[in-house]
């Protein structure tokens, strides 16, 4: 089948109202996997299973890299104090003026 058929074939499928954009995007889409497809035949390919393999390890790699990377992060459990320079020392207790004692007058 020669380009021009399956652009043909594939444009005979989409809707009438299709967008440029769509069309745009599906005429890549097509480009990438023929791309990918004429690479298959000529240059080396990767099994499977040795795919699986490769991404298998990576994960792993990650893993253990996030476990060093959060040890490294002590975080405490109770979320920080904010100090808006306020009446709150940095312990969190509240501080309370002295309130004035005024005496009222004998009438």
């Amino acid at each position: 089948m020669t380009n021009k058929q399956r652009i043909l074939q594939m444009v005979e499928r989409w809707p009438e109202d299709v967008s440029y954009d769509q069309a745009v995007y599906h005429m890549w889409v097509l480009k990438k996997i023929d791309a990918g497809l004429k690479s298959l035949e000529t240059g080396p390919s990767i099994d499977h299973d040795e795919l699986f393999d490769e991404l298998e390890r990576l994960c792993d790699e990650e893993e253990s890299q996030a476990k060093v990377v959060a040890a490294g992060q002590r975080r405490s459990k109770t979320p920080a104090k904010l100090d808006h320079g306020g009446r709150r020392p940095k312990n969190g207790q509240i501080v309370r003026k002295s309130v004035k004692k005024t005496r009222g007058t004998a009438s």
